[in-house]
């Protein structure tokens, strides 16, 4: 052993590894030392090794790859937590609604009358009917408690006749602005069926309020989860739309009691920043440090329009599956350009979720008037999932400076239904154009959007080099792009969507040491295989949070 002082002594170092750092200065390196947090060395065996003194935890890599930390650009791991409690409404493992309505009734007796029944993650495109579930289903085995169940989409949501009474929804009820009740063909009778959140709303404030205390314990739950996939740091999209402010307090909680292992970089949904409008301000462009811990609000966010798959996202062009309908915008053109000019009269950056293509027209029309007039060049503001931007409106986002979080896995868990049923062949080849991103220098991030799909950077790597389907169909060969592009979207690209570059997402002295290790190279593997690789450890800011 080197005797360097105990001054200059790595807490924890790596050897023997295969280290992809993403730092186009240093590519590849054997080992690694960190310090405090920080990584100080990087570089050969021999380099690293001197430094080691008898307090060092040395880590023999065996060859294994560490490359930086996930960065997830956009998901809901509070929100995740909390759809654990509940009951499991996803296909598989439920073929059908009665097998969801069964699960329903098995809750349904444990329960006093009168208390709330709740389930996540129907799919209507994957039950055997091929239907949503509706109030008069649900009614049948829960007459006596109310009933909410959520698609998976997260934008629409079916509930029993009870709930509908509670919230005082029926024939004479009017859709609110931006939200749809949905009715019984012939009638005005509603069928229980909510689109986007002024419908669900009604029903959702009736519930019992989920405490600061509940939503720690979603965070627990959800954040070994996130680790064991090696996500460091997370973007969490829209603080306060589910829970209100509980759930800002609950991350500041977390983290100053270290409960929270990751960072979280939040964007506050743009109902309760307009209740705390007064008392906040941002600093756009500052990456450093956080009072609050491991916490940063960096962000407002908005809706703007719904899901593809819930058939509530705002198209220019008709749904392959109902020539007449187009879907629709959440908010008034005037009330996004209201609260994009006011976030970012705060100094906050904008994050404005739209999956449609008028929705991103919506959207960068109301960007383009207010930095029209603001001429502010590093504001970063975000599209959230951009899902079906056009070659065009590409164009105006690299002449804006605007960044994306992309969505790659529609590829895959919707591609096939994308195609023959909700966009159609021609559209549904160009859904995340990564490329066409790319070969205009956008910078992007990209997510799986957790709990829409389950948490998993390696898939999304996956998705946006292969591009296949669940049937196994390529599905915009063009769209493709190389591991190490998909790489550095989940990591350094996805950092700088949140002005954390400097800090995160490459391996490189003076960043945070957020790593990860995996059991094989994402760059050697065969492009087919990226999602079975395994992390086997995860490290934040040199601490060991996951190991396999």
């Amino acid at each position: 052993m080197n005797k360097v002082g105990n001054l200059f002594a790595p807490d924890l170092v790596f050897i023997n590894g295969n280290i992809i750092t993403l730092d186009s200065m240093k590519p590849t390196a054997e080992a690694i030392a960190v310090k405090k947090g920080r990584i100080v060395k990087i570089g050969s065996n021999s380099h690293i090794t001197s430094l080691i003194q008898t307090a060092t935890n040395v880590i023999d890599l065996k060859g294994k790859t560490l490359i930086p930390g996930f960065i997830e650009s956009h998901t809901h791991l509070i929100m995740y937590g909390d759809t654990l409690s509940q009951i499991n409404c996803r296909t598989p493992p439920n073929k059908s609604i009665s097998n969801i309505l069964e699960k329903i009734k098995e809750e349904t007796a444990k329960k006093p009358p009168g208390e709330w029944i709740k389930g996540w993650g129907y799919d209507d495109t994957l039950l055997e009917e091929k239907r949503h579930p509706n109030r008069w289903d649900l009614d049948m085995v829960s007459p006596n408690h109310p009933v909410y169940i959520t698609h998976v989409s997260g934008h629409l949501a079916v509930v029993n006749s009870y709930a509908l009474r509670l919230a005082r929804i029926d024939k004479s009820t009017s859709d609110p602005v931006g939200g749809i009740i949905y009715r019984t063909e012939g009638s005005q009778e509603p069928n229980g069926i909510l689109a986007e959140p002024p419908a669900m709303d009604k029903v959702t404030k009736l519930m019992p309020k989920a405490t600061v205390q509940s939503l720690k314990k979603a965070i627990s739950i959800a954040n070994d989860k996130y680790l064991s996939v090696g996500v460091t740091s997370i973007h969490e999209a829209g603080v306060g739309l589910f829970f209100g402010r509980n759930e800002l307090t609950a991350y500041i909680e977390a983290s100053m009691e270290s409960i929270l292992k990751l960072h979280a970089y939040l964007m506050i949904y743009y109902s309760l920043f307009e209740e705390m409008i007064d008392n906040v301000s941002g600093n756009l462009g500052i990456s450093t440090g956080s009072e609050f811990g491991k916490i940063k609000i960096g962000s407002i966010k908005t809706l703007q329009d719904g899901s593809i798959q819930g058939i509530t996202a705002a198209l220019q062009q008709p749904y392959y599956c109902d020539p007449n309908y187009m879907g629709g915008l959440i908010l008034s053109q005037d009330k996004l350009e209201q609260i994009v000019e006011a976030a970012y009269s705060k100094g906050f950056q904008l994050s404005v979720h739209g999956n449609g293509d008028a929705c991103i027209e919506s959207i960068l029309q109301a960007y383009e008037k207010v930095l029209g007039e603001n001429k502010k060049s590093n504001h970063r503001f975000r599209i959230e999932h951009c899902q079906t931007v056009t070659n065009k409106q590409l164009d105006r986002i690299k002449k804006m400076g605007i960044t994306i979080s992309f969505f790659p896995v529609h590829t895959y868990y919707w591609g096939d239904r994308h195609k023959n049923i909700f966009l159609g062949p021609e559209r549904a080849e160009r859904i995340d154009p990564l490329k066409s991103a790319l070969d205009r220098g956008i910078l992007f991030g990209m997510h799986n959007d957790c709990p829409i799909t389950e948490i998993n950077p390696l898939m999304s790597i996956y998705s946006a080099v292969n591009r296949l389907t669940k049937d196994g169909h390529v599905l915009g060969e063009h769209e493709r792009i190389s591991v190490e592009q998909a790489l550095k979207a989940m990591t350094i690209n996805s950092a700088y969507l949140a002005f954390e570059e400097n800090l995160k997402g490459t391996l490189t002295p003076g960043k945070l040491a957020d790593m990860v290790v995996l059991d094989q190279n994402p760059l050697t593997v065969h492009p087919e295989k990226l999602n079975r690789i395994q992390v086997e450890m995860t490290v934040v800011e040199g601490e060991i949070v996951f190991r396999r």
